[in-house]
């Protein structure tokens, strides 16, 4: 089993070895992963350090997990494998004169050369949950097509409410 990472990594000392980093961290460290979404499993880590001339250190590599999470359509419980490329820059938040970014780089935080894992991962899964959590159309329950209602079986839910209105104008009881 992979090894378990630690909260913080020295990033100069894994630049100066050109440093690939493999691991795993504990669904407990996921603080800020929430309600529709919980982790059920541990998030595979694997991050390459990179420095560049004009830019500083980049961190690239992939971070993969399970998580589960309610259907907003069926509201049953379902897993989603969330498998998120990571494709930084690292600035130190005390450097006066930050490296030249351009618009696209996503740029990630350090402080004292240490970067935070555990909101690093976070991060990254959070922007991996889709938006609205939905099974398949053929796995959920909601969109089955046994019962298909069309034409005059359909339930119309706001069938009476132009005679509502109008007897309210009118002050006449509406039609029943």
């Amino acid at each position: 089993m992979p090894e378990e990472l630690p909260k913080y990594l020295d990033t100069r000392r894994l630049a100066d070895h050109h440093g690939t980093l493999a691991g795993v961290v504990s669904p407990s460290r996921l603080r800020r992963i929430g309600s529709p979404f919980s982790a059920i499993s541990p998030v595979a880590v694997r991050l390459d350090f990179r420095t560049e001339d004009t830019k500083g250190l980049r961190l690239v590599g992939e971070v993969s997990t399970v998580l589960t999470a309610t259907c907003q359509r069926c509201l049953d419980e379902m897993e989603i494998g969330i498998k998120k490329a990571v494709d930084v820059i690292l600035v130190d938040s005390a450097n006066p004169r930050p490296p030249l970014l351009a618009p696209e780089d996503d740029v990630a935080s350090i402080e004292q050369g240490k970067i935070d894992i555990d909101q690093l991962v976070e991060d990254e899964l959070i922007l991996g949950c889709p938006m609205i959590p939905l099974h398949d159309d053929q796995q959920c329950r909601a969109t089955t097509t046994d019962s298909v209602v069309t034409g005059s079986d359909r339930r119309k839910p706001f069938e009476g409410l132009a005679d509502l209105i109008t007897s309210a104008k009118t002050d006449e009881p509406p039609k029943q």
